[in-house]
């Protein structure tokens, strides 16, 4: 797996300067990091993990949302599985719900999988007078209660995951 901390450093577990300097700038956390980790003694027992990029890690109320980038949609259910195994770690037990999202640079596919088994009927980019922007997804009533999580939590996990204010709409 391709991920932004040296593989020394994530065999060892302790940070060069190159990959603290990541950390202290901001761009990553230690949560970044220790996933890594897990991730790259997972590429043994799933192959199909070598060849992912590592994107990045967030944390919501609970929620654990891990992207990444390069996986076929085919491995869906493997990836599942391995959400399964992570939120089984004694390290990453705090966190009630674990979501691995991968990246397609579509907006309308990351809310769809954080979404699932609710079906997303459409998204529009609202733009303000003062040229700031927001997405609003719509989700059908009659599938709100498919919905796996919290709509405020989903709202805050979006925002931070798309860098702009988002929101899911119920029509």
């Amino acid at each position: 797996m391709k991920t932004p901390f040296c593989n020394f450093d994530l065999k060892t577990g302790v940070l060069c300067p190159n990959c603290s300097q990541l950390i202290e700038k901001g761009a990553y956390t230690m949560l970044d990091f220790e996933i890594s980790r897990i991730f790259l003694n997972m590429e043994k027992t799933y192959p199909f993990l070598e060849k992912a990029v590592y994107v990045k890690s967030i944390e919501v109320n609970g929620l654990l949302i891990i992207i990444l980038r390069g996986i076929s949609e085919a491995y869906r259910g493997l990836l599942r599985q391995v959400e399964h195994k992570i939120s089984r770690l004694n390290l990453l037990r705090r966190y009630k719900n674990i979501r691995i999202i991968i990246d397609k640079g579509d907006p309308r596919f990351l809310v769809e999988q954080l979404v699932s088994p609710a079906h997303l009927v459409s998204y529009t980019v609202v733009w303000f007078p003062d040229g700031s922007s927001e997405y609003v997804f719509r989700v059908k009533l009659s599938d709100m209660r498919r919905i796996p999580l919290p709509l405020q939590v989903l709202n805050n996990a979006l925002s931070k995951i798309l860098g702009k204010p988002a929101k899911i709409a119920i029509i």
